[in-house]
């Protein structure tokens, strides 16, 4: 959206047989005329001048401006208008770059050959540098009709960024996942800005539906030793939060409890035992409480108040300079214009997103019940049955219903879910004010955490997928996050690297 005033032409100006769309446009042809190279910041300044008083404040519309990346299509057009006005038939998509500028076409990208009649002389020389967008911009270049010139396609605005300028990144996803990922970019990654781009934020993502404790999920196509590095990362860091004054701030804290077994289980020592608090094997007097059961661990473990936990990492990302965009993303390209990474946290709609069928949902369900009394947690060892005290209420679950979309709570699913937990803890009789809430885990063998160059037209759009997580999301959120990260530093390197060719 065009900021208040800066969408409209003064009456009357017009550019040869075409009325000039906007202000830029308009400023842009009258510096034009007057022999000077446009500069497109510039170019939008006097625009503000020119309809002073239609907005209080130009240096925020401007900025408003920049972030919806409007001065490149204002370029793009208003170069189209002075070639119909010197050229017609030609546009500013099809100029190309001078042969000095670069004679061998960028490595693995697509030669396009232009064909049809060939382009007329084109006597503009323009060009501008728009350091205020990050990118190079190549308006025109002396185009002529040479047969023998090389036939290269280039987009308008090239991959590549000068060191200095600011990297503009979108991350997909407002859950735990996109979240962390934001707020990690911006500690890790310097000079960018990030932008969370969703159609759905806090309370309404699956996260908060998350019970939000650490107990790791294995997900059988990943790495032993890499799922302990992102839960060890992920525990070190609430760790921190939970000894620290902002523990209730972000809503973490430790809680102890029981994990049981009806058999004993073939790894009696998880993978993870060494990173929680504690670790044991439960006494005869411990299981005694459970009279079905035969083995336990007791340990002491984090737990994440998902729905506070998530509004301070919105906090933390927006003191860091962070932007939330709601809008819905049907395909990643509609972020090109106005980024130069897109990072993919969009969990099950990336099934749509980027057509992967491995993620698939499974459906949880769960009960939110008040009872206080209740300090310790208590978690069957198939992962099914659990009661996880919180600060707020006490969660109670659950399901894993896989390949179930249906959001809507289920009568008859609530009452198993009551049930079974009263059996493990039978004061849960006593509880009040039952909540029902439904979410579906995007399900995959493997989190996806993987950089890859989407390459569309001749443009170039790197992109890092960051999700599948499934069950597990809040117990490894922190450390998949860093590692994301670390790949969104890497293809900011290949963005900034001198070369145009990148090994992204």
């Amino acid at each position: 959206m065009l900021p208040v005033g800066a969408g409209s032409a003064p009456s009357g100006e017009r550019i040869g047989n075409l009325e000039a769309q906007s202000l830029v446009e308009v400023c842009m042809v009258r510096t034009a005329r007057a022999g000077m190279p446009p500069h497109p910041t510039e170019a939008f300044l006097d625009s503000c001048s020119i309809c002073e008083g239609s907005f209080p404040d130009p240096s925020r519309a401007c900025i408003s401006f920049l972030r919806e990346g409007m001065l490149r299509r204002s370029v793009s057009s208003a170069l189209d208008a002075l070639l119909e006005l010197h050229a017609p038939g030609s546009s500013a998509d099809e100029l190309l770059l001078d042969p000095q500028e670069h004679t061998e076409p960028r490595e693995a990208e697509p030669q396009v050959r232009r064909t049809g009649q060939p382009r007329k002389e084109c006597t503009l020389n323009i060009r501008a540098h728009s350091t205020a967008l990050g990118h190079e911009a190549l308006l025109a270049s002396g185009v002529d009709s040479c047969p023998a010139r090389k036939n290269y396609s280039f987009p308008l605005f090239r991959s590549r960024i000068r060191a200095m300028d600011t990297v503009r990144i979108a991350v997909i996803g407002a859950g735990v996942i996109g979240l962390s990922t934001a707020v990690c970019i911006s500690q890790l990654v310097p000079q960018c800005s990030i932008t969370i781009v969703s159609d759905k934020f806090t309370p309404h993502t699956t996260s908060d539906v998350a019970a939000g404790i650490l107990i790791p999920h294995e997900y059988p196509d990943t790495p032993i030793l890499t799922q302990k590095r992102w839960f060890r990362e992920t525990f070190d860091h609430l760790s921190s939060l939970a000894s620290s004054a902002e523990a209730v701030d972000a809503g973490v804290h430790l809680l102890s409890g029981w994990q049981i077994f009806r058999s004993i289980p073939t790894e009696q020592v998880p993978f993870w035992a060494d990173v929680v608090l504690g670790f044991r094997k439960m006494t005869e007097a411990e299981l005694k409480k459970f009279p079905q059961y035969v083995f336990g661990h007791a340990f002491t473990t984090l737990k994440c108040e998902t729905s506070v936990y998530l509004p301070w990492l919105e906090k933390r990302l927006k003191s860091h300079g962070g932007l939330l965009l709601r809008r819905r993303i049907e395909d990643v390209w509609e972020l090109q214009p106005s980024f130069d990474i897109v990072v993919n946290c969009s969990g099950l709609g990336s099934r749509e997103l980027v057509e992967d069928s491995a993620v698939s949902p499974v459906r949880g369900q769960v009960l939110q019940v008040q009872a206080p009394w209740l300090k310790h947690f208590i978690r069957d060892g198939s992962g099914l049955t659990y009661i996880y005290p919180g600060a707020s209420h006490v969660t109670l679950g659950g399901t894993r219903q896989k390949g179930d979309w249906n959001l809507s709570p289920d009568a008859e699913t609530s009452r198993d879910i009551f049930s079974r937990c009263c059996t493990l803890e039978p004061s849960l009789h006593r509880a009040c004010s039952v909540k029902e809430r439904v979410g579906l885990r995007p399900n995959r063998p493997s989190v996806r955490l993987q950089k890859e160059v989407l390459v569309r037209d001749g443009w170039r759009l790197p992109i890092v997928h960051h999700y599948g997580h499934g069950s597990g999301g809040i117990s490894v959120h922190w450390g998949s996050a860093l590692q994301a990260a670390r790949l969104v530093s890497e293809c900011v390197q290949a963005l900034r690297s001198p070369a145009l060719t990148s090994k992204l």
